[in-house]
């Protein structure tokens, strides 16, 4: 299991009047820790490009505050599954397809290698449209699910409740 931390952003109630945390997980660039950041273009170039933070809503029955820490969690299986749909699949449709348009396309009128490529990028698209298709029917597989909510720490606890400590 893949673990990664998250901020409760929010609180609501649903319709079945449960209460729904909205979770905010931070975008991690290796650009942040590198010491050469101020001096370094590919830094400047990756904060205009870096997507924002991704925002989900988990259905809780625990006491929960805005600020509060939780820990995500998705099956090493599960992203390996979705990575291979996302990035080797296409690859190997669009080499697929284009070589096989050469193939079956050879002494034919279409035996142009622009025609293959065509061919095979029109396959790529439709790849990703199937692809688009099956993870959007599996959402719930294929999103990470609340762990667990970490405890908030004493001082947040003791300014929230109003408690004076005497020394």
């Amino acid at each position: 299991m893949i673990i990664e931390h998250g901020v409760i952003t929010g609180i609501t109630q649903n319709a079945k009047n449960e209460q729904v945390i909205c979770v905010s997980t931070a975008i991690k660039t290796t650009c942040g820790s590198c010491q050469a950041e101020s001096h370094c273009s590919t830094s400047v170039v990756a904060k205009f490009f870096t997507p924002k933070a991704e925002a989900m809503q988990f259905t809780v029955h625990e006491t929960v505050s805005v600020g509060q820490q939780v820990e995500l969690g998705i099956t090493e299986s599960r992203l390996l599954a979705v990575s291979f749909y996302l990035y080797l699949l296409p690859i190997l449709v669009f080499v697929i397809a284009t070589a096989l348009s050469i193939e079956l396309l050879a002494n034919t009128a279409f035996e142009h290698e622009l025609v293959a490529l065509l061919i095979g990028l029109i396959m790529t698209l439709g790849t990703f449209g199937l692809i688009s298709g099956k993870l959007k029917a599996d959402k719930q597989q294929s999103t990470p699910s609340l762990i667990k909510i970490l405890p908030t720490s004493p001082e947040i606890s003791a300014q929230a409740i109003n408690i004076q400590t005497i020394d």
